[in-house]
Parts: structure tokens; C-alpha cells; sequence
């Protein structure tokens, strides 16, 4: 891997990229969502909110899951190219393999939550949403933070222990050389 490619530069800076934008716009929209609701308690909505600015943070909410969708499918198909090309250093790398499982096993519920997204952006683009109350923002908005709320955060953490098997590097038996003052070489793992 010292002798990186820019092509797999562009894909590992590709990947680092989506990873935060994912991230970051993420925590933004579950914020943006959860401001309708009461806080600690089972998502009882604010009675300070008229249904128009319900439905209009509900309209915030699917219209970032554009930004977030789009940085997720960079970061896993760059993660799936970054996996390919080291797939020959494996053996002795292996955080590349566990940081790659990682990002599959955050894939799946995200790319759950997704189809989610789509459907809700498609009832506001088809203009069928009028009111926070209509079916498909229960189905489609209001489900996913009452019953499916445990999903999110699992895509979270494994992708953030991804990370941090990137910058750790645990399991990795590469050889170094080292040469001493007088010339003597020495290995290490």
C-alpha cells in the first residue's frame, strides 16, 4: 500500500469524503426531525407547531436525505473499489478486511432507510403530502422514529468503528526494514 496509486488516492479521498458528508448531514436531518417532538419522552409532537410547519420539517428532512444518500453510495461503492484493489494484502492487513465488513453491515440498514427516504421524497414531489397526518408520512417519516429508530445509529457505529480500524490499524503484520547507523537491517512487524 506505499505504493498507492492516484486512482486509489482518488477513491480513498472519495470515500473519506462521503464518509463525513454522510455523517455530518445525517445528525443534521435526525436534529431537524426530532425538533417537532418533545423531548425524552416516546416522541409526543410539540404543541407549538401548527401542521404546516410539521409538514414542512418533515419537507426538510427528506429533501437532505438527497445529500446524505448520494455521500453513502460514494463512500460504500469507493469502499468496495478501495477493497478490491488491496484485496492481495489481506493476509497482512487485516483491518482492511474488518473495516470493509464494517461498511457492509452498515450498509444494510441504511440502504433500508433509504428506500424510506425515496418514498417520502416522492410523495413530496408527486405533491400527494398536504398535511403531517397523511399516511405516507406516518408510514414513511413517523415509523422510522418510533419502531425502526434502532437502525440509524447501528450504520452510525459501525461506520464510525470503520473508521477508527482505518486509523488504528489493528492486525497489521506488514514487514518493516530498518537500517541501523552501521548498516545492519532489521525487521519489524
Amino acid at each position: 500500500m506505499q505504493q498507492n496509486s492516484i486512482t486509489l488516492k482518488i477513491f480513498i479521498t472519495l470515500f473519506a469524503f462521503g464518509i463525513v458528508i454522510w455523517l455530518g448531514g445525517s445528525i443534521i436531518r435526525t436534529a431537524i426531525a426530532y425538533e417537532i417532538y418533545i423531548p425524552a419522552t416516546e416522541l409526543h409532537l410539540k404543541q407549538e407547531y401548527s401542521n404546516s410547519e410539521r409538514l414542512q420539517t418533515v419537507r426538510l428532512f427528506a429533501t437532505g436525505a438527497l445529500y446524505t444518500e448520494i455521500a453513502f453510495g460514494l463512500a460504500f461503492f469507493s469502499g468496495i473499489f478501495i477493497f478490491v484493489r488491496l484485496r492481495k494484502e489481506l493476509k497482512t492487513r487485516g483491518w482492511i478486511f474488518m473495516s470493509f465488513i464494517l461498511l457492509c453491515l452498515s450498509a444494510i440498514p441504511e440502504f433500508y432507510m433509504i428506500y424510506y427516504d425515496l418514498k417520502l421524497n416522492i410523495g413530496f414531489l408527486t405533491s400527494s403530502l398536504k398535511t403531517f397526518d397523511d399516511p405516507l408520512i406516518m408510514k414513511y417519516f413517523v415509523l422510522r422514529f418510533t419502531k425502526l429508530n434502532f437502525l440509524t445509529p447501528l450504520a452510525y457505529l459501525s461506520v464510525a468503528t470503520s473508521v477508527i480500524l482505518i486509523i488504528w490499524r489493528p492486525l497489521d503484520k506488514t514487514i518493516i526494514k530498518i537500517t541501523g547507523k552501521d548498516g545492519h537491517q532489521d525487521e519489524q512487524t
